[in-house]
């Protein structure tokens, strides 16, 4: 049988002190202060990306449009004739390029044609950061070009080099 010696040892031995508690505690808070906004960082650079890859879309399905029907298109469900052009409600039904908002909620795209063949697209961050995307296309000389912002500078159409 244990002896009362025994028994208080093991019961002794049980938990933490608060010192090593509050010790632990400051070790995870100070790495999860240097994690946590190389996270946040990351997942605003992913988003990014995610959004740049549906505008790099559709200024290829705004080509492809171009070539099938030999004229501009009037908006996102013409677009939608070539390649789904996917909103967060499903796919793009405007007659217009008014903004639309991308799968997930994270960017809104709009598009404007600018002249005959010239059309540009904006992406704008839902949070309001500076990591927009602007893109052009001209189809009369086949150039297109796009930009991203980065975390301090937003990305401006003047950068574009399209016509």
């Amino acid at each position: 049988m244990f002896k009362l010696k025994q028994i208080e040892q093991i019961a002794e031995s049980k938990g933490f002190t608060l010192t090593e508690l509050l010790v632990a505690i400051v070790i995870v808070g100070t790495l999860s202060s240097i994690a946590l906004p190389n996270y946040l960082s990351q997942m605003q650079r992913t988003r990014q990306s995610e959004a740049s890859a549906t505008v790099s879309q559709l200024q290829t399905t705004l080509v492809d449009y171009f070539n099938e029907y030999r004229t501009d298109p009037s908006g996102w469900s013409d677009l939608n004739e070539m390649s789904a052009v996917m909103t967060s409600t499903g796919p793009a039904q405007a007659a217009d390029f008014s903004a639309i908002t991308l799968p997930g909620g994270n960017y809104t795209v709009e598009a404007n044609n600018v002249s005959d063949g010239q059309f540009t697209f904006t992406a704008s961050p839902a949070d309001g950061s500076s990591r927009n995307i602007v893109a052009c296309v001209d189809l009369n000389n086949g150039a297109s070009d796009r930009k991203e912002g980065s975390s301090d500078t937003e990305a401006t159409d003047a950068e574009l080099v399209c016509w």
